[in-house]
């Protein structure tokens, strides 16, 4: 009987010590798991956007009279702007036609912009009604508002009328206009 009761002993402390063995193996994983880490190289890309977009593609300039200095009817285009890469600041929005009309000038007046967000302002580069040629011509010049300047989001319009400068025949005449955001 005292051999089963050294057995018994000693079979307690063998459990009391693996115990203690096992319970300080799992507390030294989770410490070594708590101290490890890994590192991550991430890469996040903007797309270059430069969007231009207007509320309608064809409208009609209509006289009432055919003597010169008669003006025409005055037609509105609202445009949406969103780019984030416009470094230049001045001749930011630009227009052309592509030809002249005999006796008649078209003309583009700059309404205003209005920010939506970004970091920079469209303002109109000349007051009134600008004429419009086969060159370009500047509507709107940037100013930068905070930081670099190169993101705007937002709406503008232009007016557009166009003048008689003679005494005009009877007809119509279809001409493109070209409306441009440059950004460098």
């Amino acid at each position: 009987m005292n051999a089963d009761k050294r057995v018994l002993r000693w079979g307690s402390k063998v459990t009391i010590a693996a115990f203690f063995i096992i319970a300080a193996s799992v507390h030294a994983e989770s410490a070594l798991a708590e101290s490890l880490s890994v590192n991550h190289s991430v890469t996040v890309n903007v797309p270059k956007i430069n969007q231009l977009i207007a509320d309608r593609i064809q409208f009609s300039l209509d006289f009432q009279d055919n003597t010169s200095g008669s003006k025409t009817n005055t037609e509105t285009v609202s445009y949406q702007v969103k780019a984030n890469s416009v470094q230049r600041s001045d001749s930011v929005v630009q227009v052309k036609a592509t030809s002249s009309l005999n006796g008649v000038q078209l003309n583009a007046d700059p309404g205003n912009y209005s920010k939506e967000g970004g970091n920079a302002t469209l303002v109109e580069a000349s007051p009134g009604f600008i004429p419009i040629g086969e060159e370009w011509t500047p509507l709107f010049n940037k100013t930068v508002d905070t930081g670099d300047g190169e993101v705007l989001r937002g709406t503008f319009t232009v007016n557009y009328r166009a003048d008689a400068l003679q005494d005009l025949p009877e007809g119509q005449t279809q001409v493109e206009l070209t409306v441009t955001l440059v950004d460098a």
